[in-house]
């Protein structure tokens, strides 16, 4: 067995014994919490094969649309309006990402709206 096999094939055995959280009702950015950092190879081999309607059905939806979900605001923005760069730097993206995924936000004015909020709030 090759090596790349070998790790989709362990991706794929993590993801399986996860299934159960898949099944539950979770927030587009649970889901991609959930899913992100699994190669595309094991989300395959688990959504062929999920005999669970709900399970699949949410790796798809993760595969065709939430996987490509982004912040406009970037990290150059964020050093622009006097972020530097540590962990709090992350903690915007990953907040800007899931506003955008739980539709909290839904245009460029909103995401700037919430950036200086959250750039208040720390």
């Amino acid at each position: 067995m090759t090596a790349r096999l070998a790790r989709l094939l362990t991706q794929a055995s993590r993801l399986y014994w996860r299934m159960d959280e898949l099944r539950e009702e979770l927030r587009p950015s649970e889901l991609v919490e959930l899913l992100d950092g699994n190669s595309e190879g094991s989300l395959y081999i688990i959504g062929v094969g999920a005999e669970d309607v709900v399970v699949r059905s949410k790796i798809v939806q993760y595969l065709a649309e939430l996987r490509y979900v982004k912040a406009v605001v970037d990290g150059d923005d964020l050093r622009r309006k006097g972020l530097r760069p540590g962990p709090h730097f992350g903690e915007v993206l990953a907040r800007l990402r899931n506003a955008w995924l739980d539709g909290e936000i839904g245009s460029s004015e909103d995401e700037n709206a919430l950036v200086e909020k959250l750039l208040e709030d720390r």
